[in-house]
């Protein structure tokens, strides 16, 4: 019923138990990566997948490695979080992470790579948990939606009021994101809710 996995390319083998929107998230990382790396800087990968199919840490790890590998991603650039299984929790490990790492001690910015829809509420989390630099996390968003007018006609067609399994996943994640938002401002978990 999600329609981004029909519109993505499937270049993922289904034993690796990674789903196809975040092998898309995956390879927007790797050209990121490719681009800083263009630009003099060696950065560093941190890779929070959340709840996949794949339930084996190790092994969701290793694939994780695998695939970033053969985007041309180095392994020793990598950090795979399995820990982090919703986006609180992943912004807590990453923290920790960048703690344990040195890097609040020495400037640096962070390329937050998240689902467009939840990438206003991604930030503000991770600003919280690194302690508000939320100058300093550059959003990348993916996952977008996009609706267009056919051949420019702005009238309604039947087809565009009868409910379909698109639009119902669509106001399903729209309405879960306004209620995790919610949620989160609720538990104090967003840095500045109302300017981010």
């Amino acid at each position: 019923a999600d329609p981004a996995y029909r519109g993505c390319t499937l270049f993922n083998d289904s034993d690796d138990g990674l789903g196809n929107t975040f092998v898309s998230r995956l390879q927007y990382t790797s050209q990121l990566f490719q681009n800083q790396q263009l630009l003099g800087s060696s950065p560093m990968v941190i890779v929070s997948p959340g709840p996949q199919l794949q339930r084996d840490r190790e092994v969701l790890s290793s694939n994780v490695l695998n695939l970033l590998a053969r985007f041309g991603v180095p392994p020793e650039n990598v950090i795979v979080d399995t820990r982090g299984a919703d986006l609180h929790s992943s912004a807590v490990e990453v923290g920790k992470r960048v703690d344990s790492l040195g890097f609040t001690e020495t400037p640096y910015n962070l390329l937050l790579v998240g689902p467009a829809l939840k990438i206003r509420r991604a930030r503000s989390a991770f600003a919280k948990e690194l302690g508000g630099l939320d100058n300093k996390i550059i959003p990348a968003p993916t996952d977008y939606y996009g609706f267009q007018a056919e051949n420019g006609d702005l009238l309604a067609k039947l087809s565009d009021v009868i409910p379909s399994v698109e639009a119902l996943t669509l106001s399903t994640k729209v309405l879960d994101e306004y209620l995790g938002s919610l949620y989160y401002f609720v538990r104090g978990w967003l840095y500045n809710p109302l300017a981010l």
